[in-house]
């Protein structure tokens, strides 16, 4: 290689940098496009929720309103028939006091008062005394009934209360029995029992005697 050759090249290659010289730097760089993009991605995320949470609101709202609106409808219709009931109600009751005053004859002297114990067909004083007479025959065979033959102990469905009634007054009827038989059992029995009586009667009479003495002559 010539002289003219290596000067070139020489003057064509970089000067090497001082290892003590201060270095320039240039401005500072952007921040990394993750970030950015990172921020971005949560800040849709949100959007995205709200508008979920939006949504779902509004339809809540929806559905309430509509339940709102039945609500109205149903109290409406109830009450309008509420009102259609009663004038049927009305009509009625004015029919019965007709059919009422068309079945009652109409006597002078047959007293109305405001208020009575009696119903309408009792009204009349002979119906009252059939009344009364009917109910003291009742009262009469209820007091003379024989519990034995009560219906209510004869039902195969007996209540607890009169099964355990039946069962005490079954109790006390074997109780007396057995009173009754050993009473029986500590009396004396037949005709032993009476000639036995009689010998001891008869020797505490012959001891009490006096004894008989001969005449002296």
């Amino acid at each position: 290689m010539s002289r003219s050759s290596r000067t070139t090249h020489s003057a064509m290659a970089p000067m090497p940098t001082p290892a003590d010289r201060d270095v320039v730097m240039g401005p500072p760089p952007l921040p990394p496009q993750i970030t950015l993009s990172g921020s971005g991605d949560s800040r849709s995320r949100e959007t995205q929720e709200t508008a979920d949470k939006y949504k779902k609101l509004k339809r809540k709202y929806h559905e309430l309103e509509e339940k709102h609106r039945e609500t109205v409808h149903e109290l409406r219709s109830s009450g309008d028939r509420n009102v259609k009931w009663l004038a049927e109600r009305a009509m009625l009751m004015e029919r019965i006091v007709e059919l009422e005053a068309q079945a009652v004859p109409h006597h002078s002297n047959v007293p109305f008062p405001v208020s009575s114990a009696y119903p309408r067909t009792l009204l009349q004083p002979a119906a009252q005394r059939r009344f009364a007479t009917n109910l003291d025959k009742a009262i009469l065979e209820v007091e003379q009934e024989d519990v034995p033959v009560d219906p209510v102990f004869q039902s195969k469905h007996i209540g607890p209360n009169a099964r355990r009634r039946l069962e005490a007054e079954m109790k006390e009827r074997v109780e007396e029995e057995q009173r009754e038989a050993r009473r029986v059992a500590r009396r004396p029995r037949g005709r032993a029992a009476i000639k036995e009586r009689d010998e001891r009667e008869t020797g505490l009479s012959g001891s009490a005697k006096p004894p008989h003495h001969l005449p002296s002559w």
